[in-house]
């Protein structure tokens, strides 16, 4: 679900060695003409067939929604592939938000998603998994910049008039975020440990 590399980008740029797993063999191409020093793997992260215990940490970034109704396996196939204390690290829009009763109707009008792309319902996803990992951080985030700067091309805001408002959200947006609640918030974020044994 690498893409073509944005956070990996930033994970070999501090030093980590990176594996880009995306099941598209367009993206995994973009992916190792851009990041050379990476490998890029083609495969699904329901299957990945990459080895036992083999990672550090696994990130997914809007990723899992895309997933479903498969999010489960897409987390067992996770937690396959992690070392004992290795990290899970992922954002996604959340199903116990305000803003996800919006998405729904959204993704049911708008051709750009796939029928199966629904919100990830964390509380549910720490219950089926807290006997394999520890939770060690849950934020809830994202108000008006989150949508209309970091994902103006869903709602087709043009380049101009997003040069306009740009500037006044994201600087509101650290604001609004400390008010913020969980129903209130478009996304989590979280930072799983898979547990020893």
């Amino acid at each position: 679900m690498s893409g073509s590399g944005q956070t990996a980008a930033d994970l070999v740029s501090r030093g980590a060695r990176v594996t880009g797993l995306d099941i598209s063999p367009e993206l995994v191409t973009r992916f190792q003409r851009q990041l050379p020093e990476a490998v890029a793997v083609q495969g699904s992260i329901l299957e990945s067939g990459l080895p036992d215990a083999s990672f550090d940490a696994v990130f997914v970034t809007s990723g899992l929604h895309h997933v479903q109704p498969h999010a489960d396996q897409a987390i067992d196939e996770v937690h396959r592939i992690l070392r004992p204390g290795g990290y899970f690290c992922f954002w996604e829009p959340h199903a116990g938000s305000l803003a996800n009763l919006a998405r729904k109707v959204w993704y049911r009008l708008d051709p750009l998603f796939e029928a199966n792309e629904a919100a990830v319902d964390v509380e549910r996803i720490e219950r089926q998994n807290r006997h394999r990992f520890d939770f060690e951080y849950k934020l809830f985030y994202g108000g008006p910049a989150f949508l209309l700067v970091y994902n103006s091309l869903v709602f087709r805001v043009p380049p101009g008039l997003k040069r306009l408002y740009s500037p006044m959200l994201l600087s509101l947006e650290p604001l609004i975020e400390k008010l913020q609640s969980k129903r209130l918030s478009c996304v989590a974020a979280a930072r799983w440990r898979k547990k020893a044994g």
